[in-house]
C-alpha cells in the first residue's frame, strides 16, 4: 500500500493519477503495491509524462501491483423484499 508518508517521493504520478479519474475509486492507486523503489518511479514518470502518446494508466500498471479485485455474487433478493412489493404495501 502506498503510505501516505510515502507519497512525496511519487507526489506528482499520485497527484495525477487523482485528478485523472484513471480509476473508479480513490483507493485503488492507495492499495497498489509499488513494483520498485518509489523514487525510480518518480524519476522514470517524470521523463515519459510528457512524451507523445503517454498512457498514464499504462504506466501505473508497468509499475505497480494491485491487489486481486473480489467477485461478489449478489444474494437473492427473497419476493416480499422486492420494490414492487414495498412500494405496494403487501411486503
Amino acid at each position: 500500500m502506498i503510505a501516505t508518508d510515502t507519497t512525496s517521493a511519487i507526489g506528482a504520478l499520485f497527484a495525477d493519477v487523482q485528478a485523472q479519474h484513471v480509476f473508479k475509486d480513490q483507493k485503488t492507486f492507495a492499495d497498489a503495491e509499488p513494483l520498485y523503489a518509489l523514487p525510480y518511479i518518480a524519476a522514470k514518470y517524470a521523463n515519459q509524462k510528457n512524451l507523445p502518446g503517454f498512457d498514464l494508466l499504462a504506466f501505473v500498471r508497468e509499475n505497480f501491483l494491485f491487489p486481486p479485485v473480489p467477485k461478489l455474487t449478489p444474494l437473492p433478493v427473497p419476493a416480499r423484499y422486492a420494490i414492487i412489493s414495498i412500494i405496494s404495501g403487501t411486503a
